[in-house]
């Protein structure tokens, strides 16, 4: 561990010169994505796109006299609406401070030079999914609210066919219906050429002949477990949605996952029919805090968003 004498440099937007070293501290913070130097370099180059066409990602950052990244902070921003009213919400993902920084007040320091930043811009609020109770604290003392939580649904495997199953193609914005009640991300094909480039992964189409409805499903893990998880669902009813999940776990099994699993909030997941298509309610859980910006004042109420999580699938 580092002595408490050490001097940091308090970087607002980090440069894209930069990236490598914070790809190094990145990586002993998030080795799950276990991917090469090179091609971390290139996940981070295009999930923190550089604003405005400068060669600065929005990266809050402190580092060392000799360039280290000691402790990094990092916001998506995205378009959100509410009702007829856009809405600018950063997605607060990937904050972390190097194991050699530990225990020097580091969190609270890279989060109030992120908020305070983040206060000269035009967004609204930030919004994270913190899963780890010890981050909590760190994240109430710089003026997060907790709001709700967003349980995790679940299904098993079963045997079945793939038709109306396909790899992911790319989709035009209009697939998706607007959200007709609730803060919910606007979905535009800047956005979903953005969101679908992050990961060299395979994506699954699932959708009911017909209709409009569909969901989008890819491989991945939960705690080291294999699971089909669900980054995306829209349905308009509850013969759509049995459809749906039905043919999502036929692909469980086809890819070789223990299960099938995705997160909503209470409301959205009764919107979309989800008791009664098959899945379950898990005792797991997301928190969802915000943190308000500019005189922004968040609803309170669960029923006053809708919004699924899964893994890095924000939508």
């Amino acid at each position: 561990m580092k002595s408490n004498n050490t001097t940091f440099n308090e970087v607002g937007f980090l440069p894209r010169k930069s990236i490598d070293a914070f790809a190094k501290s990145y990586s002993m913070s998030f080795p799950e994505l276990r991917l090469t130097e090179s091609e971390l370099v290139d996940f981070l180059n295009r999930k923190f796109q550089p604003l405005e066409s400068s060669e600065t990602h929005n990266i809050a950052a402190l580092v060392t006299d000799d360039g280290v990244v000691a402790s990094g902070y990092g916001i998506v921003r995205n378009s959100y609406a509410q009702g007829d009213q856009s809405i600018g919400v950063g997605l607060v993902c990937d904050v972390f401070t190097n194991a050699n920084f530990r225990k020097m007040g580091l969190f609270k320091k890279v989060s109030l030079l992120a908020i305070g930043r983040e206060q000269l811009t035009t967004t609204n609020f930030l919004i994270g999914f913190p899963i780890r109770d010890e981050v909590m604290p760190g994240h109430l003392s710089v003026g997060w609210k907790y709001l709700f939580d967003m349980p995790l649904w679940w299904g098993l495997p079963r045997l079945g066919t793939l038709r109306n199953v396909t790899k992911y193609l790319n989709m035009p914005a209009i697939m998706f219906d607007p959200q007709k009640k609730g803060i919910a991300i606007k979905v535009s094909d800047e956005f979903l050429k953005w969101r679908f480039s992050l990961f060299n992964l395979n994506y699954y189409l699932i959708s009911v002949p017909d209709s409009r409805d569909f969901a989008i499903v890819r491989k991945s893990k939960l705690r080291n477990i294999p699971f089909t998880c669900i980054v995306f669902m829209q349905s308009t009813n509850n013969r759509n949605t049995r459809i749906l999940v039905r043919m999502i776990r036929n692909l469980s099994l086809h890819l070789g996952t223990v299960g099938v699993i995705g997160c909503w909030n209470n409301s959205y997941a009764n919107d979309l029919f989800l008791k009664s298509s098959g899945l379950r309610k898990s005792s797991m859980f997301q928190k969802v805090i915000v943190r308000e910006l500019n005189d922004f004042i968040c609803p309170r109420e669960e029923n006053d968003y809708r919004l699924s999580w899964m893994d890095s699938d924000t939508l």
